[in-house]
């Protein structure tokens, strides 16, 4: 495999993982380690992009009221 497909497949597998932990927020390291074929300290490197990412989808479900309406 050359070095361009490893890097798409890292990529895919990062993605992944951030997407499950933001869905998943029990979910242990290990768990997604095993689920996206990467290591647990890059898995614990992505824990924060998952939890912005939670934070991000909380804050668009209740957006906060406009100055014009309130």
């Amino acid at each position: 495999m050359n070095e361009k497909n490893r890097n798409e497949k890292s990529h895919e597998a990062q993605q992944l993982a951030v997407i499950y932990m933001a869905d998943n927020p029990g979910a242990s390291r290990g768990e997604v380690a095993k689920m996206s074929g990467l290591s647990e300290v890059t898995v614990w490197s992505l824990q924060e992009r998952a939890a912005a990412m939670r934070t991000n989808r909380l804050i668009s479900m209740f957006p906060r009221p406009s100055r014009a309406t309130a």
